[in-house]
């Protein structure tokens, strides 16, 4: 039974798991804020950050965590950027 409906479709949300680092790229650019600024408020080096939106790399729960807290969104709010 299930109990909880998600705000986003488990099938949209997996078709864009690949897309991780341009839907970060697309929220920090909605918040004007340079990939330098975006790591520093994410505790994150800009090597790292800029290698997650490159899709370079495929980040940890605890990172999407830091930068969706950087950028002020829930994480489910910034997956689902992209996918409205």
């Amino acid at each position: 039974m299930l109990l909880y409906n998600p705000p986003i479709s488990i099938k949209k949300l997996t078709t864009h798991v690949m897309d991780i680092g341009v839907i970060i790229r697309k929220a920090r650019v909605s918040n004007n804020f340079t990939q330098q600024y975006a790591a520093k408020k994410a505790g994150l080096s800009v090597t790292a950050y800029g290698d997650i939106e490159r899709g370079k790399t495929d980040p940890a729960w605890s990172r999407v965590v830091a930068i969706a807290n950087a950028f002020g969104m829930e994480v489910t709010e910034m997956l689902s950027y992209d996918l409205e």
